[in-house]
């Protein structure tokens, strides 16, 4: 989380919630490694948000646990939304209400730089949602999206992918 926004994302969060905004929210690595107060602020907010998508060290450094099934069960007693957790080359995995949805499957890739994965499965997973996909189908979407992307080298917007080109991998 932003340190400059942190103590604003409370408020903030409430507020886009009172306005019926649909709010995703990735926590990022904390650099403090998610001390308690860390872990508390983003445990109170899980409580405005709708989508939440850590990946699976976030998770369980979040939750305090270390099994995923422990780590959704304690973050259940928090959080009643949408758990789109990342798991790296093994795909991702979706919860709701603390129940699993499924998994869906990685995209074969040779790995050639990995920056900026996490958030661009967070884009893909959203625009599914968007396009009025399920939550499994959206999570394809958001692998295909990180598939492409860590296949790439450069910076900048020519890592990224476009509509065209994930729905061509997702066909396959």
């Amino acid at each position: 989380m932003l340190p400059k926004l942190r103590t604003e994302l409370l408020a903030l969060f409430a507020e886009a919630q009172e306005r019926k905004a649909k709010i995703s929210f990735d926590p990022g690595w904390d650099s403090n490694g998610f001390n308690e107060t860390s872990r508390t602020e983003v445990i109170r907010l899980l409580s405005h948000v709708n989508l939440f998508e850590p990946n699976e060290p976030e998770l369980k450094a979040i939750s305090r646990k270390s099994r995923i099934a422990e780590c959704v069960e304690e973050l259940s007693a928090h959080y009643s939304g949408v758990i789109a957790l990342k798991l790296g080359e093994s795909g991702s995995r979706i919860y709701d209400r603390g129940q699993i949805v499924g998994e869906a499957k990685p995209f074969a890739t040779k790995v050639i730089d990995s920056t900026g994965a996490g958030d661009v499965f967070d884009a893909g997973f959203i625009c599914g949602l968007i396009k009025k996909q399920n939550l499994l189908e959206a999570a394809r979407i958001g692998n295909a999206a990180a598939s492409i992307l860590i296949s790439r080298k450069g910076a900048g917007h020519s890592r990224f992918p476009t509509f065209i080109e994930i729905a061509n991998l997702t066909k396959n």
